[in-house]
């Protein structure tokens, strides 16, 4: 398939997404109607937006300057700041573009809680978001083209659908393939450098800065070259001095027993959670510190990144459905079979999936029990064992499972081969 295909293929499924994702009101004020009464989530507008921002009379928990939170609440037009004004479950790089977003969207309306600073802040963040997705696959063509393997296709399109206008997230795109580009290329300080800005904006990152600092030290660098400490290093720093309770609260958030849609759901309600927590982190690190361990081999550089991406996303506690648009890219630059691809596929729809059907957990009980006569409890709560949901969630995690292990074991013959020889 041409590029200009897959560009206008991608460009096409966005702007579905900016239409699917579309908030009831915006759909109201811009189109004076409601076409989709149920839209799909959007993680920074319902979350940051209708959950913190747009909601100081009803969270008074989630401020810090309770007087600017006062004169939001009587009605005067008033910018809060992240960080500064209100708690924002975003790393300091995030947190700086989401006060971008909403400082453009103030630009438009300065009351917060009108439908058309909502419709504002929507649209905004659906540009930037689709133009970022459209200048992370410019370059990762001009750059990436003659390792792309176009097998993988059309892997990728549903996740663009639900989570290209969903979070933050799809905004460093085109600097993650900045990275894969000086990763690939053997140019290690600036895959550290690139990996240090991600770690700021993605705490996910860690898992690259820490993997770009391994090949580093393999061999001797110039001090300079280690420039890529810096950013998250700073960015945290800043955020002290800005506001240390901020920071406080964000190490609190990362210490906090959570297990969004992770495999460790499995035993959330049999096991203490402070402790599975502790013992799931306690995986994760091992894993990851092996995989450091197996070092890369010639140009398989790919293969290696993208075992460490996937062993690290599905052994997480917190394996957010998101996370699956830094999985995809590496994916592309590797070698397939066709029960990779099928294995990658379905997960990628099932993950899909769990964002869409979400919130319909209660109706999916309901056609289930009169369609199969399960007998369900009909309720929604996707964390339950019982729900449709989290049955998807799991079999999306085993086939990532069964996935991450079969490129292992595809890694580790090369390892074994190359030592023979």
């Amino acid at each position: 398939m041409r590029f200009k295909t897959v560009l206008a293929l991608t460009i096409a499924i966005l702007i579905t997404g900016f239409i699917l994702h579309m908030p009831v009101e915006v759909q109201e004020y811009v189109f004076h109607s409601v076409f989709n009464p149920n839209p799909i989530y959007n993680d920074l507008y319902n979350s940051n937006y209708k959950g913190i921002l747009a909601n100081p009379c009803g969270n008074p928990t989630q401020w810090f300057n309770q007087a600017k939170r006062s004169v939001l609440c009587s009605g005067e037009s008033v910018f809060p700041t992240a960080y500064l004004d209100y708690k924002l479950p975003e790393p300091p790089l995030a947190g700086l573009a989401f006060t971008v977003l909403t400082a453009l969207a103030f630009l438009f309306s300065s009351n917060v809680f009108s439908t058309a600073y909502a419709t504002a802040l929507y649209i905004v963040q659906s540009i930037i978001s689709i133009m970022s997705v459209f200048l992370a696959l410019i370059l990762f063509n001009r750059k990436l083209s003659n390792r792309f393997n176009e097998h993988w296709l059309p892997l990728g399109f549903a996740s663009l659908l639900v989570y290209g206008i969903y979070s933050l997230n799809s905004l460093i795109l085109p600097l993650y393939v900045l990275f894969l580009t000086s990763l690939l290329e053997r140019e290690h300080h600036k895959a550290l450098l690139y990996a240090g800005l991600l770690t700021a904006w993605n705490p996910f990152f860690t898992i690259l800065f820490g993997l770009s600092l391994a090949y580093m030290l393999e061999s001797s660098h110039p001090l300079k070259h280690y420039a890529g400490l810096l950013p998250p290093l700073i960015a945290f720093s800043a955020l002290y001095v800005v506001n240390p309770s901020s920071l406080e609260y964000l190490v609190s958030n990362y210490l906090t027993p959570v297990f969004n849609s992770s495999v460790y759901w499995l035993f959330t309600g049999s096991v203490n959670t402070q402790a599975l927590y502790a013992v799931s982190w306690g995986v994760l690190s091992t894993v990851i510190l092996i995989l450091y361990g197996l070092k890369p081999l010639g140009g398989h550089i790919a293969l290696h990144a993208t075992i460490l991406v996937l062993a690290s996303w599905v052994l997480n506690p917190v394996a957010v459905p998101q996370t699956i648009l830094f999985a995809i890219p590496l994916l592309y630059l590797c070698s397939s079979d066709p029960r990779l691809r099928a294995s990658a596929l379905i997960s990628e729809v099932l993950n899909a999936l769990i964002i869409l059907l979400w919130f319909q957990d209660r109706y999916l009980r309901e056609v289930l029990n009169k369609t199969l006569g399960l007998g369900l409890p009909v309720e929604n709560n996707p964390a339950s064992t019982s729900s449709p949901v989290f049955w998807i969630i799991q079999v999306r995690n085993i086939l990532l499972l069964a996935l991450t292990v079969r490129m292992f074991s595809d890694y580790w013959e090369l390892v074994i081969s190359a030592e023979k020889h």
